[in-house]
């Protein structure tokens, strides 16, 4: 997360219910919010637009890298969204 702007959305229960497994590693939780890191956010539209990255193995190279993609989701899945670097100051994690 070093170097880039990073965003964490924290997600309604309901949000993380019809996500289902197949993002669980995007999921970070503490013991009262779940929520995403995404590196760009954008909330103009009809859906709530982040650039996310998830980690994946390479086969070939034998090494774990990051694939990068954007999820959407309807606002009313979205609580907050609040600067990464502020998680730590705002006592979340």
């Amino acid at each position: 997360m070093t170097g880039k702007q990073m965003y964490a959305v924290v997600l309604t229960p309901d949000a993380v219910g019809s996500l289902g497994t197949m993002f669980n590693e995007l999921i970070r939780s503490n013991r009262e919010q779940h929520y995403i890191y995404a590196t760009e956010i954008d909330s103009s539209g009809n859906y709530f637009r982040m650039q996310v990255e998830m980690p994946s193995f390479n086969p070939e190279t034998m090494e774990e890298e990051a694939t990068s993609f954007e999820l959407q989701m309807h606002h009313h899945h979205i609580k907050f969204v609040f600067n990464a670097s502020d998680m730590k100051k705002r006592g979340f994690i």
